[in-house]
């Protein structure tokens, strides 16, 4: 990075962080995970799956990092004014410790405009309100990567268009055969490509996603597979399905609610739950809440009815069996923020008077 203040914090990992490409609405990549600050600025799983979406040039380029992606601006505020009422006389620095690793505290306290031995009583409104803003888009400008020699992933190779989807043989040179990492297909750090016919190995799993829908009651969107379906033909589920080769889990989520229910949500609306394993799929899981579902259409393939229910119509579907079996045991991973996010959308929802 630009930034040399990361490398005052070389070692740090942080965990369930966003990272962001580009001020604007629409990214090419906004995703939450992991991100390890080094003495040359960031790296980790967020920043290899970032590389791939940066310019051929990047220098110049803007990231935002979000320290709190689970937490909106008004409910990360709610937090520091219940963090300020704890903290008594200590100071700005000190406070932060309570939402960041300790050595990080006074260095984001300063580039935050606000004197990290600020005492909190002093904090203002506003004051407290850019903070709040501030935490969630940390700004970094990309300096360049760290080249050839350091790489970790590439990208670039042969067009897939150029191979026989069926064996993989270069269609202008017969008997010559491509596959893995000569092919142009950009993937997730941490795993790779493959066939959805091929069997998996020992210690392989298929990367799916899902994702809940909330309306402003607090109410969840689940859909029922279809009875021609080979797996669970007639349960009851929330959205999802598999992740195409190089799809990011909140462009594959959007692009799975969008065929199956026809509806839409922007990428900055979606929130991220948990990470599921479940033998053979690991899966990303999200929330996010939609006004507007007029345009809800079921394919008929994939589901044949649609209904609302609350969380515990869910918890009763669950116990009665009428649920999908992958659904409730992804949801073991990440109840708890599940229960969470429904409440903090249903007070939103309240608030906007926006009613489905």
């Amino acid at each position: 990075t630009v930034e040399t203040w990361p490398a005052q914090l070389t070692g740090i990992s942080l965990k369930n962080v966003a990272l962001r490409l580009g001020r604007g609405k629409k990214t090419p990549f906004c995703e939450q995970g992991e991100m390890l600050f080094t003495h040359f600025g960031i790296s980790g799983p967020l920043a290899l799956s970032l590389s791939s979406y940066l310019d051929a040039e990047p220098a110049g380029q803007e990231l935002l990092l979000d320290l709190k992606p689970a937490l909106g601006e008004d409910v990360l505020v709610a937090r520091l004014e219940r963090e300020i009422a704890a903290a008594g006389r200590r100071q700005l620095h000190t406070m932060l410790e309570a939402l960041m690793p300790r050595a990080m505290a006074p260095v984001l306290a300063g580039l935050s405009g606000l004197r990290p031995e600020t005492p909190v009583y002093q904090l203002n409104a506003k004051q407290l309100r850019a903070l709040a803003a501030f935490l969630k888009a940390v700004p970094l400008t990309v300096k360049g990567t760290r080249g050839f020699a350091e790489a970790i992933i590439t990208r670039g190779g042969l067009d897939v268009k150029e191979l026989s989807p069926s064996t993989l043989m270069v269609k202008s040179r017969p008997g010559l055969f491509a596959a893995g990492e000569t092919l142009d297909v950009d993937a997730l750090t941490g795993g790779y490509t493959r066939l959805r016919s091929e069997k998996l190995g020992p210690g392989e799993y298929k990367v799916v996603v899902g994702i809940w829908i909330v309306d402003a009651r607090g109410r969840l969107l689940i859909t029922k597979r279809s009875p021609q379906k080979r797996y669970a033909p007639g349960k009851w589920e929330n959205t999802g399905g598999h992740m195409a080769a190089g799809e990011t889990p909140v462009g594959a989520v959007i692009r799975e609610l969008r065929e199956e229910t026809g509806l839409s949500v922007a990428e900055e609306d979606v929130r991220y739950l948990g990470t599921a394993i479940v033998p053979p799929f690991i899966g990303d899981n999200f929330i996010a809440r939609v006004i507007d579902v007029s345009a809800l259409a079921l394919k008929p393939d994939e589901t044949c009815d649609a209904r609302w229910v609350t969380l515990s119509e869910l918890d009763a579907m669950i116990a009665a069996g009428e649920m999908a079996p992958s659904t409730q045991e992804h949801m073991r991973a990440y109840r708890a923020a599940f229960v969470r996010e429904i409440d903090r959308l249903r007070r939103e929802g309240a608030e906007m008077g926006d009613a489905t």
